[in-house]
């Protein structure tokens, strides 16, 4: 049986000295085992009816998915991992039977392991927006998303520069995506990943798609300030990403790699964990594969993760 683990990121070292620091606070937990279960009885500095963002990094098969809930629960899914139900079923765990909306859903690149799981989605849930980065695949499993999307009434390919208002103090800046500017390679999918950051209040997470060394160099040169709180590794912690250089400018106090437990590329790469461990501690990195659905909640100025181990 799997226990929840709730804990603060605390004691972030070089976050709470620099201009701007993202401030993450110092929570406590209690643990009640109840008939079996293991359930959180209280985040002691945590008030669980103060509005809040929460961004949850799904467990997949393969490939990655990331839910993210605003304060006034505006919903926005990105990217659908590679198994064609895995994904619509756990939002169906998350939302409960009933409850089939989700504003917007965005795919940032057409590679299987992303697009895989949004079609269910689509067939499954009420999805008012559909964003993507006008990249197009030779796929069966692309072919059925873009036959879905068809139809759809609101689609719109994003273009770098754009800011998505989600909520109150909550946006969404797409830094990078698709291949509308001339630098951009398109024959590399991966690098023509839409590259988002979301922030609310002092808190941000960097969101990077599947890129490369190439974009990631690309942006570290272009962006003045890619700092955020949060990291999720680009292309699962693959050896082709995630650079000294890369992790330097993003400055994150945490780091996700969205990894699925079946990938067969044995994804992260070892020298990349460690390059990440070394950056923010070995505490600070969070896999999917290992620990489950991994979920932040921010307030817009503290941060707290709960994950399964």
């Amino acid at each position: 049986m799997r226990l929840l683990q709730t804990r603060a990121l605390t004691d972030l070292g070089h976050a709470f000295n620099r201009p701007n620091s993202q401030v993450v606070a110092v929570a406590a937990s209690v643990v009640l085992l109840v008939a079996g279960f293991a359930m959180w009885a209280a985040w002691l500095t945590r008030d669980v009816d103060e509005p809040r963002l929460t961004v949850t990094f799904l467990q997949t098969s393969y490939g990655e998915s990331i839910f993210i809930r605003t304060p006034n629960d505006n919903r926005l899914l990105i990217d659908g991992g590679g198994d064609e139900n895995e994904v619509a079923h756990s939002l169906g765990s998350l939302l409960g039977p009933w409850d089939r909306n989700i504003d917007i859903v965005m795919l940032t690149h057409p590679d299987t392991d992303h697009v895989g799981g949004l079609t269910a989605v689509l067939g499954d849930f009420h999805v008012d927006t559909v964003i993507h980065s006008g990249i197009q695949a030779s796929s069966d499993v692309f072919d059925k998303w873009s036959t879905a999307i068809e139809d759809h009434n609101d689609v719109v390919v994003v273009r770098p520069g754009m800011t998505l208002g989600l909520d109150h103090d909550v946006f969404l800046d797409v830094i990078s995506g698709g291949c509308l500017e001339a630098s951009v390679v398109c024959a590399n999918a991966n690098d023509a990943s839409i590259v988002a950051r979301l922030r609310h209040g002092e808190i941000s997470f960097l969101l990077t798609g599947d890129i490369e060394r190439a974009a990631e160099l690309r942006l570290a040169n272009s962006i003045a300030n890619l700092r955020s709180t949060v990291f999720k590794a680009p292309h699962h912690g693959s050896a082709t990403s995630s650079t000294s250089s890369f992790i330097e400018v993003v400055d994150p106090a945490a780091v996700v790699v969205a990894v699925g437990t079946q990938n067969r590329y044995r994804h992260p790469d070892e020298d990349v964990m460690a390059r990440l461990k070394r950056a923010v501690g070995a505490d600070r990195v969070f896999r999917t594969d290992l620990l489950g659905a991994v979920v932040f909640e921010t307030n817009g100025k503290r941060l707290w993760t709960v994950y399964q181990n």
